[in-house]
């Protein structure tokens, strides 16, 4: 019973191994070997991997030269478009809003014939109750 309430069970112990070698060893191994990469290239530099070094900045930094054009003509028409929107948006709004007051009457005067009869038979009915009320 003390062994099943333990914390240290075996499946922990395995797990905590596995995790160590499988995920944390490899990490760490690359990092070294990518630290003492980059050191190699820095002090084994020549007037030859100098030239070779320019050029692979270069062909790196074009892809993203030429994405920052595309991401850059995408924020100028999105800002053109929302230059037009807001240009058009009051001439399209009153047009809205003017249809939702056409709406609106319609509406009110479609309640008001509706409720012209009930309030035409609690008016009868009053004015026969005060007469009724008042006569006797």
């Amino acid at each position: 019973m003390e062994k099943l309430l333990s914390r240290e069970s075996p499946s922990l112990k395995n797990h905590r191994r596995q995790r160590f070698w499988q995920i944390l060893f490899p990490i760490i191994l690359v990092s070294i070997g990518l630290f003492a990469s980059m050191i190699l290239l820095v002090f084994s530099s020549r007037s030859q991997n100098r030239l070779m070094a320019d050029i692979s900045t270069i062909w790196l930094v074009f892809p993203l030269l030429f994405l920052f054009l595309v991401f850059t003509a995408i924020a100028f028409g999105l800002i053109y478009a929302l230059h037009l929107l807001t240009k058009k948006t009051p001439e399209i709004s009153r047009k809205v809003q003017l249809i939702f007051f056409k709406i609106e009457n319609y509406s009110k005067k479609a309640s008001n014939i509706l409720v012209k009869p009930v309030f035409g038979i609690h008016e009868v009915l009053s004015t026969i109750g005060k007469f009724l009320g008042r006569s006797s």
